[in-house]
């Protein structure tokens, strides 16, 4: 080991400062400091608080890294600490699916995990280019580890999902096709995977994937010996493209107040009949940049198989399943849209017949106890003087008409477990009390925002 690297963090914001210490620079290494008090001589590479960095690997004094600097989707960057203020891009920011990790195995290999409409995707790319070598195959799930070492040519990979209780893919990247194979993997007893259904409400992009590949087809067998023949063809099946965009909108995002695409997953049994009889329960959390991927719970199948219920999650807004720029949408001043996103999502599942609203059930913790508690007592405040004010109350306020309730009859329950609901003493308080860092200066310009 040469280099010790510090990372200093800062409340709850993916931030953080990024020291480090040439262990080959000091006599005796770390034996030389046991008998005295000196500290180790660190150098600040980021002394600031713009970004997250975190190490993937080294080549001497050359260090890549995962960062969200100047990319809210995250990106792997690369300097030489020869050269600190010289940064390149190694594998650049996606237009839409958010780095979660990477890890470096096989010499000069990476595994990486994307985020993409809140499933996982894993991939193997060149350490040095970035390069894609091999698309790793998972089903519609999490993965919760890679484990791998830089030397090893075999990695292990925990996945789960609604479906799955958990397993451990062994995947060894050193023939010329990845191999994977389950190496353990957790049984439940009675859980038979084929009793249900998982939805994902979202555009069925593949339309448009098939209809390309007919379009190449097409172009290799016709007969027709027009010049113009070509674009005949691709005029034609664009407009069949379309017409089917037109007609799958039923099968689109959950479409929130403000046109926002709010995507929702849907556990049910595989005979579901919409009706709207079935007992539905609506999970939620929309905050603090945590995303809310497919996992497997017990009791939520007990309850689907045994008493019917839909089991639903709606990623809302304040999350970080889009990145950086979806979790501020749901921040501050834009925190109303995860309230107004998690109510678009209930509607939907009223709408479309999976429940109706006296079977609906709510369910959030923490911040999630929060959205929840201002979903089913939230009151907006219509003052013409201060029109900007909202208050996010834990009973109906009795001034009518100054206030207006916004969907009570949308809910027959709601769980909202150690919510945060006094925002204004947050910071007094058990884990407000250890994570706060509010000043004056956030009462006088944020005060608006807490009510």
């Amino acid at each position: 080991m040469q280099y010790i690297l510090l990372n200093i963090a800062e409340g709850c914001d993916p931030v953080n400062k990024l020291y480090y210490c040439d262990l080959s620079k000091i006599p005796n290494a770390l034996e030389g400091f046991r008998s005295g008090n000196s500290l180790l001589p660190f150098v600040k590479l980021v002394d600031n608080f713009d970004a997250q960095y975190e190490a993937i690997a080294n080549d001497d004094t050359v260090f890549t890294f995962l960062t969200n600097k100047d990319a809210p989707k995250y990106k792997l960057v690369r300097v030489d600490l020869k050269e600190p203020t010289v940064w390149a891009d190694v594998l650049q920011e996606s237009e839409k699916d958010v780095l979660e990790s990477a890890c470096a195995v096989n010499g000069n290999q990476l595994i990486v995990s994307y985020l993409s409409d809140v499933k996982y995707l894993l991939q193997v790319r060149d350490l040095r280019t970035g390069s894609l070598l091999h698309q790793l195959p998972i089903d519609i799930g999490s993965v919760s580890e890679v484990s791998g070492r830089r030397e090893d040519s075999v990695v292990f990979i925990g996945f789960t999902s609604f479906l799955t209780p958990g397993i451990i893919y062994q995947c060894n990247l050193g023939t010329e096709i990845p191999d994977m194979k389950i190496f353990r993997e957790i049984v439940v007893p009675g859980f038979d995977r084929s009793e249900f259904q998982v939805k994902q409400v979202r555009k069925m992009y593949f339309l448009k994937i098939l209809f390309y590949l007919i379009f190449r087809f097409t172009i290799k067998l016709t007969v027709l010996k027009s010049r113009y023949s070509e674009w005949v063809v691709f005029l034609l099946l664009n407009l069949i493209v379309l017409f089917f965009d037109v007609i799958a909108s039923f099968q689109d995002f959950v479409s929130g107040k403000d046109a926002t695409k709010i995507p929702v997953f849907i556990v049910a049994k595989r005979d579901i009949v919409l009706d709207g009889s079935h007992p539905c329960l609506l999970y939620g959390y929309g905050g603090f940049n945590i995303s809310i991927t497919p996992y497997f719970s017990v009791s939520r199948v007990v309850m689907t198989r045994h008493l019917g219920v839909v089991f639903c999650i709606a990623n809302i807004r304040g999350g970080g399943e889009y990145g950086e720029e979806w979790h501020k949408a749901g921040s501050l001043a834009k925190k109303q849209n995860c309230f107004d996103d998690f109510i678009s999502a209930a509607e939907y599942l009223v709408s479309t017949g999976y429940t109706q609203p006296k079977k609906l059930c709510i369910e959030g913790g923490s911040n999630g106890g929060l959205l929840v508690g201002a979903c089913i007592n939230q009151v907006q405040f219509n003052s013409p003087v201060f029109p900007f004010f909202h208050l996010y109350s834990t009973s109906l306020c009795l001034l009518d008409s100054y206030f207006s309730v916004q969907r009570p009859d949308l809910f027959g329950c709601a769980l909202g477990h150690v919510g945060v609901m006094d925002m204004l003493r947050f910071h007094k308080f058990t884990i407000g009390f250890f994570k706060s860092v509010i000043s004056t200066n956030f009462f006088l310009f944020k005060f608006h925002i807490l009510i």
